[in-house]
């Protein structure tokens, strides 16, 4: 499937709000939405005449949104009331424009902007094929365009300054001599450079995080107990943020890809050197594979198979307490990470991460006994310890670049292609034949302004999840030992939920977008789940709840995928976004 057509699916699908197929709206009038801090479709189409309304779909909304032209105060040709939560408002103007392009925006949020194009009569059928409808950076999220890296005339030198940068930006100590520790590594000058243009591309997104990490250190965003209130100011910084960190990660991401490519296509001499260790920053190994990395790293290169990541393999939440033998770390000991978010920042600091494996059949992650301190009160039962692992992201970006298929992806929650609090988590595969399993919020999952996306670029996949059984079969409910883990609230939590394709609170975008036939996708249950003062609504599966917005897209050409436990899900189907679900499911196969 071409990767504009299913970015075009997705950015028509945010913009719908009623079944298949969706009514014809009559050519004098077209409605433009306004959901998740931004606009849909965009840019948007109307001929020469026509009326234009705005729709507000947005619970952070405030007082509302509007459709401005953007122009000098007082010289704007086209504009809109401020137009609140589930109201439509009239776009005055739009109908005495002459055709052409005019970008708007929202008087409100100066940040949201869009286009309006003017088309003129009798201008034929108009086909939309562009990822237009997704937030700012989304499409190139999902598909990012090829991109050439411009590499330094002194490889060394350049890498070296910017692992002492990032270091900076990360609030850690530089390694100690990076100079000379560049140099003994013996990098061939293509890898040293394209290595310093990663962190440099890490560095901007650290930067451009950082209003979302002092909303985090306030305690705001973690869990349902700090959420402020719609139009409190803390929400606009939090969707701002979240769209820089977009750009950021739609930047870095396509520096990734070229990285991985370039590595597949230039394999390492045998004896050629080139095994770098500037713990926290950064890890190259250039050996054959087969290795165990047990401590964090923002960013880790590895080019050989059958490796094993008991780290942050791409996570964002970083262990810098525990480092390996000659670090300068407080204790040499392989990392324990975060067991839940409100662990920060004791355990771990909120960064930016980058995993790169250029080979295949590797393994994420590994069950062991519950930590007697936290999932110990829940279960005995083996867990995955730590969360935010495997392309995962809390206030800032975490990406999981896997080349070659045949991997094992096992993790707690807040994993696994998932953001949160604003943060952009990716995780990519290539080689198809993976399995996926984790607790919960995972597999392509955003809670609080954030972005998670799951690619698959082949088939012969399994999506599903594991719960950790009770200590106490009788045990209500949160109360110790009713099983599962403990969640950010500090209970135990044994709901499974919010797998496969899930936004979860206004602004919040989650994707699991796959190529290929032959999957396995086993989601959770439909859940009303109701804590303090409020009620939240699960899915798995394309869900949007209580604001958020899910996606869950499989194209393919031959072959055939099974879906259990979401209703409707199956092959050939179309299920778009309704008032009780704003997630969008397409299934493409015959």
């Amino acid at each position: 499937m071409r990767a504009v057509s299913l970015v075009a699916g997705l950015s028509a699908a945010i913009g719908v709000l009623a079944p298949v197929p969706p009514p014809a709206r009559a050519a004098e009038s077209r409605t433009v939405v306004a959901y998740a801090f931004a606009y849909a479709p965009n840019p948007i189409h109307i001929t020469q005449g026509s009326a234009l309304e705005v729709r507000v779909l947005d619970p952070q909304a405030g007082e509302g949104h509007t459709v401005t032209e953007l122009a000098r105060p007082g010289e704007e040709r086209f504009d809109s009331p401020v137009t609140p939560l589930g109201k439509t408002g009239d776009v005055i103007g739009a109908a005495d424009l002459a055709p052409g392009t005019y970008t708007f925006h929202c008087r409100v949020h100066g940040f949201m902007k869009g286009t309006l194009i003017v088309d003129p009569p009798g201008g034929g059928a108009r086909t939309e094929a562009t990822p237009s409808g997704l937030p700012t950076g989304v499409g190139a999220l999902v598909d990012p365009p090829a991109m050439t890296p411009t590499l330094p005339a002194e490889p060394d030198a350049a890498l070296a300054e910017a692992v002492t940068r990032f270091a900076g930006a990360l609030g850690v100590p530089a390694p100690p001599d990076v100079t000379g520790a560049v140099a003994r590594a013996h990098l061939p000058a293509p890898v040293s450079g394209r290595l310093a243009g990663l962190l440099a591309a890490m560095t901007q997104c650290q930067t451009q995080a950082a209003p979302a990490r002092a909303l985090v250190a306030r305690g705001l965003f973690v869990d349902e107990w700090h959420l402020p209130a719609a139009g409190d100011p803390a929400r606009t910084t939090l969707a701002a943020t979240a769209a820089a960190l977009r750009g950021c990660a739609a930047r870095l991401e396509a520096l990734a890809l070229e990285t991985a490519r370039f590595l597949r296509s230039h394999p390492s001499p045998a004896g050629s050197g080139g095994d770098a260790d500037l713990w926290p920053v950064l890890r190259y190994s250039g050996d054959e594979g087969g290795a165990t990395y047990v401590h964090d790293y923002a960013l880790l290169v590895a080019r050989g198979s059958h490796s094993t990541f008991l780290n942050n393999a791409g996570g964002n939440l970083l262990d810098v307490r525990r480092g390996p033998s000659g670090s300068a770390a407080a204790e040499q000991a392989p990392a324990r990470g975060c067991h839940f978010a409100h662990e920060l920042p004791v355990e771990c600091i909120p960064g930016t991460a980058l995993l790169i494996e250029a080979g295949g059949d590797n393994t994420y992650g590994a069950k062991e006994a519950p930590d007697p301190a936290d999932d110990g009160f829940c279960t005995a039962d083996p867990v995955v310890r730590r969360v935010f692992t495997g392309g995962a992201a809390l206030a800032g970006v975490g990406i999981l670049l896997d080349s070659g298929g045949h991997g094992r992806f096992l993790a707690k929650s807040q994993a696994l292609g998932t953001g949160h609090a604003a943060g952009g988590g990716i995780l990519r595969s290539y080689g198809g034949h993976n399995v996926y399993r984790a607790v919960r919020n995972a597999e392509g999952y955003a809670l609080t302004g954030g972005f998670g996306l799951q690619r698959d670029l082949a088939g012969g996949n399994t999506y599903t999840w594991y719960m950790p059984g009770p200590l106490d079969p009788d045990a209500p409910y949160q109360r110790v030992g009713s099983g599962g883990v403990v969640s950010d609230t500090g209970l135990c939590d044994r709901y499974p939920r919010d797998v496969q394709g899930v936004g979860e609170e206004a602004g919040s975008i989650g994707l699991l977008i796959v190529d290929g036939a032959d999957n396995r996708y086993i989601g959770t249950p439909l859940l009303t789940h109701k804590t303090l003062d409020f009620t939240l609504h699960h899915g798995s599966q394309a869900f949007g709840g209580d604001g958020g917005f899910g996606a869950l897209v499989d194209h393919h050409q031959s072959g055939h995928n099974s879906y259990e436990n979401a209703p409707g899900r199956a092959e050939s189907t179309r299920i778009n976004p309704s008032a009780d679900n704003t997630g969008y499911f397409e299934d493409s196969g015959s």
